[in-house]
């Protein structure tokens, strides 16, 4: 099934058209830069990372972790804090920060060590044990990050030995392992992500440049590609039954210690049954969540879940915008029984190569500290003083040559002392507000409506672009004509009504009471099944509505509830679901996106084969309320399928 799927619905052969056979990221080949997705801490969890060196010389690499730390702001006391969901009642805040270190890696041979612990004792330690050669690990350091939590990725870049700049030697390899040690005791093996070097960097600089014009490294992949079981799918085996989902991490392919890399991921989803998908998400350095909240809070409406799709596996293109990205992904079981949770990785495939360049910048090195070790002792500053005077070679310690010009001046080795005695400057640290919302911006005018205005009702294609109406019927009425009845999305978009009252935001309401989005449909989608898809699991068909009268009676509120299930919001704080078209594809957007009709917030609704039109003309009625119940005005459109 799925290798039939990805010919008709994501044509990889058009991805990779007219791109040059070229060195590429993999796990599979030794590589000059190795990143690792993954990298956690926590009470129950610790990552062991292996490192390897696939060459017979010692390899010197500067690596960091890029972690996150979250915090719970205004919460209550010893409340935790996570992001994806929020789980703080107050603010959650993530701390961003940077915690750079130096390897030596012996040839032919692996270092390993605990994220939590980090090595303190190295394998040869160049004094009492030494290698093949007199190779040693004398120079590594690897800081323990403690009990955490934290969760990030880790890089590790191939430098000079003694001048800690890039090189491009192909020669590291790498794997983690993500374990808890809680009841469960399970285990998670993934392989890191090689990044070969095309050139030998050249230009001194602490900057690595991946693909474009003047890249040094291979190029970022263009897409990847997830084949994975859809959330919440059930799997019998034997006797007992597991529950699956995938978490998905995707990480920016470049990295700056000293701004927010911003980037755009495009997920296109296909089933089984050919139905296409499409969302986006944005995302700064990393993102780190189950696939099911995506696009919203509610795993049982996402376009990731079982429900949705009606068919077990699907395939997933992801596609990064403004930054290229790495992905890895976590299948995980949980057993109905047990409630038993275990997991494994899952490879992403890589297709093609980006054409603009990503950048990693690494951390200068600190002034005299020619081991590396984080902090210029002593013999360090005897040693830059000597190469001062010129009765040792400048290799002796490099990185005391702040502008390598050969020479060290009285301004570097003043630089080496203030490290001394001061301290090495502090690793990049950034707060960032991982869920503050920002000021919805006012209309200018004001609608004549007291409830909200409906600014936008129609449609958007499978790739995320509005649809503009074919025609307009005898009653005004915009109508949009699709040959299909299903791989499309709904969109509605309000702002405030002139009461200025906050529209509310809710899509669907158990028991009985309206939701603030209330839409009907006055022709059954799918088979026209009334069960409230909530209310007892089924995720069928929605009731036609004929008379498309909005009223409490519970038929009409169970019929606007049962669609409304599947939708979910965009506000100022999340990207819309729609892109600007004949602009560049980075740009999501309200389709009513400028003064003086200015959306607000926009509810999407995806079309699914299980609830996808007939063919023939259906009306939509729309009306939005807002927070204090007062609704708006009624806007309808007709949908005419043409199958």
């Amino acid at each position: 099934m799925i290798g039939r799927v990805l010919g008709a619905g994501l044509t990889l052969a058009s991805i990779t058209a007219g791109v040059a056979a070229a060195a590429t990221p993999s796990a599979d080949r030794p590589a000059a830069i190795v990143v690792y997705p993954v990298v956690r801490v926590g009470a129950d969890t610790d990552t062991l990372i292996q490192l390897s060196n696939a060459g017979s010389e010692l390899i010197a690499a500067d690596c960091f972790y890029q972690l996150t730390e979250a915090t719970c702001i205004d919460g209550l006391p010893g409340q935790s804090c996570s992001a994806e969901p929020n789980t703080c009642s107050g603010d959650c805040v993530a701390r961003q920060r940077r915690v750079p270190f130096h390897v030596r890696v012996t040839g032919r041979q692996p270092l390993a060590w605990s994220a939590r612990l980090g090595l303190s004792a190295l394998p040869l330690d160049g004094e009492e044990r030494v290698g093949t050669g007199g190779q040693s690990n004398k120079g590594t350091r690897v800081p323990p990050l403690g009990d955490g939590p934290v969760d990030g990725a880790l890089r590790c870049v191939v430098v000079d030995g003694v001048r800690g700049e890039p090189r491009a030697t192909n020669a590291l390899v790498g794997q983690a392992t993500v374990r808890r040690t809680d009841n469960d005791r399970d285990a998670t093996m993934y392989r890191a992500i090689g990044i070969p070097a095309s050139s030998e960097p050249g230009n001194g600089d602490d900057a690595v440049v991946l693909g474009g014009a003047n890249g040094e490294y291979a190029a970022c992949p263009t897409a990847q590609v997830l084949e994975h079981v859809f959330s919440g799918s059930g799997l019998p085996s034997g006797t007992t039954s597991a529950t699956i989902d995938t978490e998905l991490v995707l990480t920016a392919c470049g990295s700056s210690p000293d701004a927010e890399a911003a980037s755009v991921a495009q997920f296109l989803v296909v089933s089984e049954f050919g139905v296409r998908f499409s969302t986006s998400r944005q995302l700064k350095d990393r993102l780190a969540t189950s696939i099911a909240n995506i696009d919203t809070s509610d795993p049982t409406r996402s376009i990731f879940s079982v429900n949705v799709n009606g068919t077990l596996a699907g395939q997933t293109q992801i596609t990064g915008i403004g930054s290229g990205l790495h992905a890895l992904a976590f299948e995980t079981h949980r057993n109905a029984t047990t409630a038993a949770v275990h997991s494994a990785a899952l490879e992403v495939h890589h297709v093609g190569q980006r054409v603009s360049e990503d950048r990693i910048l690494l951390e200068p090195a600190c002034p005299g500290d020619c081991n590396r070790g984080g902090d210029v002792s002593i013999d360090e500053l005897i040693t830059s003083v000597n190469i001062a005077i010129g009765s040792t070679a400048v290799d002796g310690c490099a990185v005391v040559d702040g502008n390598r010009d050969g020479l060290v001046a009285i301004n570097e080795l003043i630089a080496a002392v203030s490290a001394s005695l001061d301290g090495c400057p502090a690793p990049f640290v950034r707060p960032t507000a991982v869920a503050t919302p920002s000021p919805t911006p006012v209309p200018i005018e004001l609608p004549a409506s007291n409830g909200p205005q409906i600014t936008f009702l129609g449609l958007a294609t499978a790739d995320d672009v509005a649809l503009q109406p074919d025609a307009v019927d005898d009653q005004g009425r915009p109508v949009f004509v699709r040959p299909h009845g299903q791989g499309f999305t709904l969109i509605v978009e309000a702002r405030r009504g002139a009461e200025r009252g906050a529209i509310g935001q809710a899509t669907y309401r158990a028991g009985g009471t309206e939701p603030d989005l209330l839409l009907l449909v006055s022709r059954p989608l799918g088979d026209g099944d009334a069960a409230v898809c909530e209310d007892d699991g089924v995720r069928g068909g929605v009731p036609g509505t004929p008379e498309l009268a909005f009223s409490s009676d519970p038929t009409v509120v169970a019929a606007m509830n049962d669609l409304g299930c599947r939708a979910y919001e965009r506000t100022g704080t999340v990207r819309p679901c729609t892109r600007v078209p004949a602009s560049d594809d980075s740009i999501f957007d309200f389709v009513r996106n400028a003064s003086p009709i200015q959306s607000e917030l926009q509810f999407c609704v995806p079309i699914a084969r299980a609830w996808s039109f007939p063919a023939g003309d259906t009306v939509v009625a729309a009306r939005v309320r807002d927070t204090r119940g007062t609704p708006g005005a009624i806007e309808e459109m007709v949908v005419r399928i043409e199958e």
